[in-house]
């Protein structure tokens, strides 16, 4: 369930989901981002996030692209971007120990906790989370109205 005053971080295969592909998991992710934009759920992203999403489309050429990502990143009021500061960089050192994720996985679980997110949005089935932190998926869409 959505804790409706706590935000919910968006790892960055989700925004690749709603920008990229056509698919169930394009159009989930697409649905979460018009639950946000319509202010029914606070989100929380990383800085990281266009590190992920940014370098792709820059290397084929896909100005289109690049510029879908930038709006979704930059200047949305309804999507927070915090930096990568040395907090969670302090964070991040700590998850990786106990979780063994990976480095950007541990940076975004960080991001998370230290925002204060209920809930984490990923496709990723490998991310693990820190305690307290609900894991939510695409087909988590009960709270959608029909």
């Amino acid at each position: 369930m959505i804790v409706p005053d706590r935000p919910v971080y968006l790892d960055a295969n989700i925004l690749i989901y709603a920008t990229e592909t056509d698919g169930e998991e394009g159009m989930l992710a697409r649905r979460w981002l018009m639950q946000i934009d319509r202010g029914r759920i606070a989100a929380v992203t990383s800085r990281l996030t266009a590190l992920e999403v940014l370098p792709h489309p820059m290397a084929v050429g896909d100005a289109a692209l690049v510029g879908a990502y930038e709006r979704l990143l930059v200047g949305r009021p309804t999507l927070r971007v915090v930096p990568v500061s040395s907090g969670v960089l302090a964070r991040a050192v700590e998850i990786r120990a106990s979780l063994r994720n990976g480095t950007p996985d541990a940076i975004h679980a960080a991001t998370a906790l230290l925002e204060g997110c209920a809930g984490f949005l990923t496709h990723d089935e490998r991310l693990k989370l820190p305690s307290g932190v609900i894991r939510y998926t695409l087909p988590s869409v009960s709270f959608f109205d029909p």
